[in-house]
């Protein structure tokens, strides 16, 4: 089974990022992919290069995809540059919830996070999410998408 996680944030900026990719680096999480594409090419390069990478577009939704084979690990950022989103958003899928976990809390360390959730790769947007991480500056309209009243 794969789940999927979306970790939603303000705006990072370069630090963060770098930050980010060094604390999973430093746990064992290496970029064997990386790219604007999906899916990325093969990367050997350092992580400043990454960083570099994960800011080189200039579309109002900016992608990245990365890829750790090894860990059967997915993710990308989608970083917004329209003022009207108040958040970007790191997304994921792996096999294994402690990678993500892990990924979770490099972020909470990394950047201002404002919500994490967890669910089943394919069961759709209406399914059960589970939050992993909440923050009190966490936006209300996101808030409302994975919490029923």
């Amino acid at each position: 089974m794969l789940y999927s996680l979306y970790i939603y944030i303000s705006k990072p900026t370069t630090e963060q990022v770098g930050s980010f990719l060094n604390a999973l680096a430093n746990s064992g999480i290496s970029i064997t992919h990386l790219g604007k594409n999906d899916p990325p090419r093969k990367y050997d390069g350092e992580l400043e290069e990454a960083v570099s990478q994960v800011f080189s577009g200039k579309d109002l939704t900016d992608y990245t995809f990365i890829r750790d084979k090894t860990n059967r690990l997915e993710f990308d950022f989608q970083i917004h540059h329209d003022p009207r989103w108040k958040h970007s958003t790191i997304s994921a899928s792996c096999p294994d919830t402690s990678i993500l976990s892990l990924l979770v809390d490099s972020a909470s360390q990394a950047f201002d996070l404002f919500i994490a959730v967890r669910g089943v790769l394919g069961a759709g947007k209406g399914q059960a999410w589970e939050i992993i991480h909440k923050t009190d500056r966490c936006p209300p309209e996101l808030l409302s998408k994975f919490v029923t009243t």
